[in-house]
């Protein structure tokens, strides 16, 4: 019998002794289950496409540095999607002028804004104790690169999020006595794909365009042409519903230890939710980060750690060490 998410996850959290992964990323559970039984041992993935290829927003910023002001315009309206004008706006400011800034600018900017770049939920003394400000706007050198677009592309490597989806994905499949192989993860061809000027990754409304054309003839026309991708909000929702919804949150051992304001933690899930109740067609705000206090909510709660962790522990004596331009 099919378990509820509730118990899933928290079997998942006791069976790894780890963070129980995310309720899209179990959506291929009976995929795995399906090719043991039929005796497959290695199975082939398409994780790397949507990095290497898919293109970067930021290629605006490579269009206003160069001068190309029409072509600046007609892709943040007709690539980028914006409706008016109000939208043309935050798109320019973000995507091509914001990246153009200098970091010293940028963190004065953050500051005079009030922005930290963490949650609200998360308790500030804490974030202080772990140096997380320091952390969050420390930014890699981006002059190896010929382009911004290329750089934040190339930095997905360096940063934290490939390593812990690759780490889950590879212990999932490893209950299933499977092993999964990436072809796109080939550094020869993220090498490639990388290097690539940025209208062979986006062009018009297609991402991966490069990989659309080199397809043709080999998939289907409804599947090469596709533009929409798939979207986790119900799964996410129905998984934290499963679990207590707002109840959840009634006691947070992660709070008990001074990691996140509980208050604060109920008050997002609850703003959350009458988003998805107000308008059910859009995705919610928060989900993503709501869903990373569970994770860790249910790996405690597994009595994994069991001591207490002091202040001088969770600093991890970490100081920046090298400020990176």
């Amino acid at each position: 019998m099919k378990k509820e998410p509730d118990t899933a996850f928290v079997d998942y959290a006791r069976r790894d002794r780890d963070f129980p992964g995310y309720p899209n990323g179990t959506m291929g559970n009976p995929l795995r289950a399906l090719a043991r039984d039929r005796g497959a041992r290695v199975l082939l993935t398409g994780t790397g496409g949507d990095e290497w290829l898919t293109g970067s927003y930021l290629g605006a910023g490579d269009l206003l540095r160069q001068g190309k002001l029409h072509t600046l315009h007609r892709r943040i309206r007709n690539d980028f999607g914006a409706s008016n004008l109000s939208d043309t706006f935050d798109m320019a400011l973000r995507y091509a002028l914001w990246p153009l800034l200098s970091q010293s600018l940028r963190q004065l900017i953050r500051r005079g804004l009030g922005r930290h770049g963490f949650p609200s939920w998360l308790n500030q003394d804490f974030a202080r104790e772990i140096h997380l400000r320091d952390r969050i706007q420390l930014e890699p050198d981006r002059s190896p690169y010929a382009s911004l677009a290329q750089a934040d592309l190339a930095l997905i490597l360096k940063g934290g999020w490939w390593p812990h989806m690759s780490e889950i994905e590879d212990r999932e499949a490893s209950w299933f006595s499977l092993e999964e192989r990436h072809p796109f993860a080939d550094r020869r061809l993220a090498e490639f794909a990388v290097s690539l000027p940025e209208d062979q990754r986006w062009r018009g409304r297609q991402t991966k365009y490069l990989l659309r054309q080199t397809m043709r003839g080999m998939l289907p026309e409804t599947v090469r042409q596709r533009t929409t991708k798939a979207e986790f909000s119900t799964i996410f929702l129905q998984t934290l519903r499963s679990l207590g919804g707002s109840h959840f949150f009634d006691s947070l051992q992660a709070a008990d230890r001074g990691w996140v304001d509980a208050d604060k933690i109920r008050r997002a899930y609850a703003s959350m939710e009458a988003g998805a109740t107000n308008n059910p067609d859009s995705a919610p705000s928060g989900l993503w980060s709501l869903w990373m206090v569970v994770g860790i909510e249910l790996w405690l709660r597994q009595g994994i750690v069991n001591q207490d962790v002091s202040s001088e522990e969770a600093s991890l004596h970490w100081k920046p060490t090298t400020q990176l331009a």
